[in-house]
């Protein structure tokens, strides 16, 4: 497949030619690039995006791009400058308007780049470089059978050697002596690599050039693509070998030896590799490193005699990635705190730290100078003898003045003459994040618990399975909390509550932080498998023997207490493991399986939900914020009178004395809040069986104690349970209602529910105006308690503070 992008270039920019020398001399305010259209080629194999190039100095051209091409400028800008501040690239993964929402994104990106070219003058010529590159140049290459390139390897004019095809994939292993080897002739042989990269074949261009094996490639995969061949092809370097790069600037890898017949080797080596291909894990997008060494740039001390209005800035070398922190820093007090993440490609690679300085300098001050104030080394091996995770806070590292030229001088202060006091250090902290079994294991870049971390659809349920499981645990902990506050075991709840009111009577409350230590001391002495087994027998025999006289066993629960249950149990019956393969039943055996309206209607359900959360949390937020700000002046001084009135409250009686009244309170109340829960469930379920005889069998209302009458036949008892589930949300299957064979029976056991009754909120308009539905509702009020009043009423004060979305889009009833 041919691409027509370099062909375009030159039909629109036909009767000039633009050299980079003019390209860098154009001012950078008058240039527009602007994405002006799309074309596809070939049907719709892919599409490519129209560039527009005006500026006055210059004829205006068009060029046609890929998003491949535009994903490699991108690419190569983030690993050469990692602290440039790129917009966001378009996702490859859009569905809806892909076309636009890439148009806009690489308009962006280009012009993004042009201003960085003009804020960033030390590299701006760089930048342009490479902004020139892909507006005149092919960056994929032309992957025609036929492919141009040039001879000289410093050459980056117009290709002009014609490559001869030669798929070593397919073609025979005897054709490979064919091409001649002779340097005296200087003949190159040029061939087109293949290797398998998993899912795609990864190409390559070599050509044996003088005794030099040159490998062409993506411009931004170049050094790590001949990384990966050298270890596949599993080539040892000797040591006349040289392994040269030219950054990302040149599309060439050059392979240098001195022994011709070792080249020789090398490329049948590259012929058996291309039709024997390794298995290698590493072979992705660039490469797999050996592991990664974290390091932050804290500040630099001892620059006392470095002039103050110069700037600072270090430049981090670490083959094929080099970085730098912000530059505009006052050498008067240079901090940056930035950090930086690199991978680990061998054992025997140089983390190089340099030290600049930069002064304006000319008449005009309008030239900026550039010198190395100094130079520190680290041994990547050095760090690597340490275990995984081993942390260097804060090291000194000595700036070698032995690197320092004659310009170093200019930047420092004259008639300073001690240069040994002067010696500049970096304060950095380095982190060996390597993989800790071996040097040369994958690193743990997309793994966690050694486990591989995909987008799999079985993984994500499983994620969503674990994480319902450590609510449910926390919520039936607080459930069980709640037991001994509510005098369910009395023996225990005697025991926890004298130990409250002594430890709240004579602790100290400026040792909270101790006492919480001992707390989680206690609480790990106690999960030793061999104490609590013979605590637990303790508890079982002599405290937990006696229960409250007016507990009973709830024979109901509702639908929130089953899902508790089931999430709890989830890892045990929800989860298989076979293999190495995960298997998920989320559904029971006995459960009809969902249909698939039902599952789109669940999947709207929830974002429904997880949209109203949102809208709650959104609307607290900006209603406190008001409040806070006298946006609404009335409601924040009444806020300011309770605030202050609490406050006297407070500085009258001590909080000790507020917390013993409280502990006092719950032990009363918690002696009859079973009694209380039982008279409140059996009113509930009274007045509701009532109002389902009413709805489902008025026939039977007329009878005196209507409620000790055997249901009727049909399909009562399924209603009942369709009605209870919508306004207490029990849950009852068909097995439980098949045992109930009157009213008064369902009302017994409603009254055992473990938790009070309460009202689900309806708004429907047919239930809303029902007159047995608002009979049903005004029957089951109860009157509020007092801590319940002043819930409600704090929450209906903030209810009424208008939000900010509000005022948007209400602008007119907040000043009626």
């Amino acid at each position: 497949m041919s691409q027509s992008s370099p062909m375009s270039v030159k039909s629109s920019m036909e009767g000039f030619k633009l050299t980079f020398d003019d390209f860098l001399k154009l001012d950078l305010k008058q240039l527009q690039i602007n994405i002006i259209g799309t074309e596809n080629e070939y049907g719709f194999s892919f599409t490519l995006y129209k560039i527009q190039v005006k500026h006055p100095n210059i004829q205006p051209f068009i060029c046609n791009r890929r998003y491949n091409e535009f994903y490699a400028l991108h690419k190569v800008l983030k690993m050469k400058y990692c602290n440039l501040d790129l917009p966001q690239f378009p996702s490859k993964h859009e569905w809806l308007f892909k076309t636009e929402k890439r148009k806009a994104g690489f308009h962006l990106f280009l012009n993004k780049l042009v201003l960085i070219a003009m804020q960033h003058p030390q590299i701006q010529s760089n930048i342009l470089k490479f902004l020139y590159y892909f507006l005149t140049r092919d960056l994929l290459g032309n992957q025609k059978q036929t492919i141009l390139a040039s001879t000289d390897v410093q050459n980056e004019d117009e290709p002009d050697w014609q490559f001869r095809y030669h798929n070593l994939s397919t073609e025979d292993a005897s054709q490979v002596g064919s091409y001649s080897f002779d340097q005296q002739k200087k003949l190159a042989t040029n061939v087109q690599l293949r290797f398998s990269d998993d899912e795609t074949w990864q190409t390559f261009y070599g050509k044996i050039q003088e005794g030099t094996l040159q490998l062409y490639q993506h411009i931004s995969y170049n050094y790590f693509s001949c990384q990966i061949i050298l270890f596949q092809i599993k080539i040892e370097l000797a040591d006349d070998v040289i392994l040269m790069y030219h950054d990302y600037d040149y599309q060439k890898i050059q392979l240098t030896v001195n022994d011709p017949n070792l080249l020789k080797i090398w490329y049948t080596q590259l012929k058996l590799a291309s039709q024997d291909v390794i298995q290698y894990e590493g072979m992705h997008d660039d490469f797999h490193s050996l592991g990664k060494v974290q390091i932050q740039i804290k500040e630099a001390i001892n620059l006392s005699n470095i002039i103050q209005d110069s700037f600072l800035f270090v430049k981090i070398s670490f083959p094929p990635f080099t970085c730098q922190t912000k530059q505009h820093v006052y050498s008067n007090n240079p901090q940056w705190s930035q950090d930086y993440i690199l991978p680990i490609i061998d054992s025997f690679s140089v983390l190089r730290l340099e030290l600049i300085s930069e002064i304006q300098d000319g008449i005009l001050k309008r030239k900026v100078k550039q010198s190395i104030i100094g130079v520190a080394e680290i041994q990547i091996a050095d760090l690597l003898s340490y275990h995984s995770g081993t942390k260097f806070s804060r090291i000194s590292l000595p700036l070698n003045k032995d690197s320092n030229n004659n310009d170093v001088f200019q930047f420092l202060k004259k008639n300073s003459t001690n240069l040994d006091e002067q010696q500049p250090c970096l304060i950095v902290t380095i982190r060996n994040m390597s993989s800790p079994l071996s040097l040369f294991g994958p690193g743990p870049v997309f793994s966690y618990e050694n486990e591989q971390l995909e987008p799999d659809l079985t993984v994500i349920k499983m994620n969503i399975i674990r994480f319902k499981r450590i609510i449910s645990l926390m919520i039936q902990f607080q459930l069980a909390l709640e037991d001994v506050v509510d005098q369910k075991y009395p023996r225990l709840t005697l025991i926890v509550f004298t130990f409250m009111f002594i430890f709240i009577y004579n602790a100290d409350l400026n040792n909270i932080l101790q006492y919480f230590g001992f707390l989680l001391l206690f609480i790990l002495i106690y999960q030793h498998p061999t104490i609590h087994h013979y605590v637990g027998l303790f508890l079982d025999k002599y405290i937990l023997c006696e229960l409250n006289q007016y507990y009973k066993t709830p024979q109901l629960f509702t639908q929130e207490e089953k899902d508790l249950k089931k999430n709890t149990q989830s890892l045990d019956k929800v989860i298989k493991f076979e293999g190495n393969e995960i298997k998920l039943e989320v559904d029971d055996e006995n459960e009809p399986k969902e249909s698939f309206y039902q599952k789109i209607r669940a999947i709207k359900k929830t974002f429904f939900i997880v949209q109203l959360y949102l809208t709650y949390l959104s609307n607290f937020a900006e209603k406190v914020i008001n409040l806070f700000t006298w946006q609404e002046y009335h409601r924040t001084l009444w806020f300011l009178y309770a605030l202050f009135s609490l406050y006297c409250v407070i500085c009258i009686l001590p909080i000790r004395y507020i917390m013993l009244a409280g502990i006092i309170n719950e032990w009363f109340d918690g002696r009859i809040i079973f009694k209380k829960r039982q008279a409140h469930n059996q009113k509930i379920a009274k007045v509701m069986m009532e109002y389902i005889y009413k709805k489902h069998a008025p026939e039977l209302v007329c009878i005196p104690n209507y409620l000790d009458v055997a249901f009727p036949k049909g399909d009562f008892r399924t209603k009942m349970a369709n009605e209870l589930l919508m306004h207490l949300t029990i849950s009852m299957n068909q097995e439980e209602t098949n045992k109930y064979q009157n009213g008064n029976e369902v009302i017994r056991d409603l009254t055992t529910c473990s938790q009070k009754l309460k009202w689900v909120s309806i708004t429907d308009q047919h239930f809303v105006r029902d007159q047995l539905y608002y009979e049903l509702r005004q029957k089951g009020k109860f009157r509020m308690k007092p801590h319940y009043l002043v819930y409600y009423i704090i929450t209906n004060f903030i209810y009424n503070i208008p939000s900010q979305y509000y005022r948007l889009r209400r602008p007119i009833q907040l000043f009626k």
